[in-house]
């Protein structure tokens, strides 16, 4: 890190908590282990969609399947036996993937062309009124839906050279991972996509109220929370510093829950990200 950033992360790190943007990490708390007192959310559901425009609500009966057998990505069917065709997903494989990234250890990103995509459909889609995240770390997964927050698909994966903070509807969740439950509401949720470093909020915990601040693609993040907890998080890939921070659901650190300062990318052998949508 050159000179002047330091002084200025030393500066903002006076007048802020704990920034992310630290070169001195301190990981004790973090484990790969499912966090014991881990239980469902409080979510709340969305009386109503719209707001000024026509929005889509997502699963027309998601409150009422609470029963239905939740399919993994990709996988249909009462018994989710069928496979939806290539680059399709969701319930009734009626999602289009647009982003496929499989994510390194390490990543220091400045730009759109540094992010390696295997796959990258944004110039082709048209219009879209939902959106889809797929996060899989080794055998464990989640996906998550919400209303489509930009027009532009392009500006859906990795926010290097944008950001979008702030609040999402009718998010549906669909988990196959130990440390998040399913959410079916929908339930409202909220967004933190940016390039830059970023402190804790008021609250003093690295969570859904970050502080962000200038200069940006110091440090990055890429978290999705229903109401105050992380779902899927994706942080540090624009620091050459160290390991990326990845998590499904909170961390086990309670000053920390949406990974921040992690380093644990190391620990998993499969770390996709995809994005759908409809």
């Amino acid at each position: 890190m050159a000179g002047g950033l330091r002084w200025l992360v030393a500066a903002a790190a006076s007048a802020l908590p704990i920034a992310a943007c630290s070169l001195v990490t301190d990981l004790t708390g973090y484990t790969s282990a499912v966090r014991a007192d881990a239980g469902p959310p409080e979510v709340t559901p969305v009386a109503d969609a719209t707001d000024g425009d026509a929005r889509d609500a997502g699963d027309a009966d998601s409150e009422a399947d609470g029963g239905e057998v939740s399919c993994r990505p990709g996988l249909t069917g009462p018994t989710c036996a069928i496979p939806c065709p290539p680059g399709k997903a969701g319930r009734d494989c009626e999602f289009e993937r647009v982003f496929r990234l499989e994510i390194p250890t390490e990543a220091n990103w400045r730009g759109a062309e540094d992010i390696p995509y295997s796959e990258d459909k944004s110039a082709s889609v048209a219009t879209f009124t939902r959106v889809a995240y797929r996060l899989a770390l080794d055998d464990e997964e989640v996906w998550v839906e919400v209303d489509a927050f930009t027009a532009d698909a392009s500006r859906l994966a990795v926010p290097i050279d944008w950001v979008f903070e702030g609040p999402v509807r009718n998010v549906v969740v669909r988990s196959f991972a130990a440390n998040q439950p399913d959410v079916l509401g929908p339930a409202s949720g909220s967004l933190e996509f940016w390039p830059h470093c970023y402190a804790a909020g008021d609250d003093g915990r690295f969570d859904h109220a970050d502080v962000r601040y200038d200069p940006p693609r110091c440090y990055g993040s890429m978290q999705i929370h229903v109401e105050d907890r992380p779902v899927l998080c994706f942080n540090r890939w624009s620091s050459a510093e160290a390991a990326l921070d990845l998590g499904i659901g909170p961390a086990p650190r309670p000053d920390r829950v949406d990974w921040t300062f992690a380093e644990n990318s190391g620990t998993f052998t499969t770390r996709t990200l995809e994005v759908y949508v409809r």
